[in-house]
């Protein structure tokens, strides 16, 4: 954390073990003792000074968190059940991914239904690299 974000009273970003343990505290799903949060895999997708946002991948949920270090915690924003995400072992989410909406952000929609999130070019130079990371990611914790 700079020197600013400090005096401004910013906290530091959230650490991946916090982030777990809050996700065992949300009941998104009835998956219960089947969904292991203690073996989840992350991606930072997008990050600033003040905000990044994750992906964190269960054996069973794909859950996007976002961490901006002028509120008081991160949120988690949405999720999406892995009938949604993987079929006989291949990854079938529809990523859509527009990498000309500024020098710095393209633009990722996760589905039909989480659209337009940010995503930072410092982090994956091409659209392909994100799609292959988070295709990835997906694979190695739900197959």
């Amino acid at each position: 954390m700079n020197f600013i974000s400090k005096i401004l009273g910013y906290r530091d970003f959230s650490k991946k073990n916090e982030i777990i343990e809050e996700l065992k505290k949300y009941n998104f799903s009835d998956f219960g003792d089947k969904e292991k949060l203690d073996n989840v895999n992350q991606l930072i997708f997008f990050q600033t000074r003040r905000q990044q946002t994750w992906l964190f991948a269960s054996n069973e949920n794909l859950y996007c968190v976002l961490d901006d270090i002028t509120l008081n915690s991160f949120e988690i924003k949405w999720n999406i059940i892995k009938s949604k995400l993987i079929h006989n072992e291949e990854v079938v989410l529809k990523l859509i991914i527009d990498d000309s909406f500024s020098e710095k952000s393209g633009k990722i929609d996760f589905g039909k239904q989480h659209k337009g999130w940010l995503y930072s070019k410092s982090i994956f130079k091409k659209p392909l690299e994100l799609e292959e990371s988070i295709h990835n990611l997906l694979l190695s914790s739900m197959t």
